[in-house]
C-alpha cells in the first residue's frame, strides 16, 4: 500500500480504489466520503458507532461501477503514485467463458490529482 503523507491508497477485493487518512477518525471524518458508519455493513444493517481507532475514507472509486471496465475474477494490484495522480489496476479482462473481453484497452486508472 503506498503512503504519502497522511494518505494511504489501497484496491479493496470490492473493486474499489481507496484513499485513507492514515491517522483514523482521531481527526474527525474528513471528506468528502463521509459515510464510513455505513460502509463495512449490510445495507439492511444498522450504522456502527464509530471511534478514534476506526478507519477514515477520504474518497473511495467503485471502479465496477463507474468505469466502462469488467474485471475478471478479482481486482488486485497497488496503487501507482506519480506526482499528483494515483493509478490502479482495473483487473479487465474476459468473461467466465474466457472467450470476448468485453471492454478492451481499459488496463489502467488514472486520476488527475490525490485526495
Amino acid at each position: 500500500m503506498p503512503v504519502d503523507s497522511d494518505r494511504v491508497y489501497l484496491v479493496t477485493n470490492r473493486c474499489e480504489a481507496i484513499c485513507l487518512d492514515a491517522d483514523g477518525m482521531a481527526e474527525a471524518n474528513d471528506g468528502p466520503f463521509t459515510a464510513e458508519a455505513t460502509y463495512m455493513v449490510a445495507t439492511t444493517a444498522a450504522p456502527v458507532t464509530l471511534g478514534a481507532t476506526d478507519a477514515d475514507i477520504i474518497r473511495k472509486l467503485d471502479v465496477l461501477r463507474n468505469l466502462p471496465v469488467f474485471p475478471h475474477d478479482a481486482t488486485y494490484c497497488s496503487t501507482l503514485l506519480a506526482g499528483d495522480c494515483a493509478s490502479v489496476g482495473t483487473g479487465n479482462g474476459v468473461y467466465d467463458g474466457k472467450i470476448v473481453c468485453p471492454r478492451p484497452h481499459r488496463w489502467w486508472l488514472s486520476t488527475g490529482g490525490r485526495a
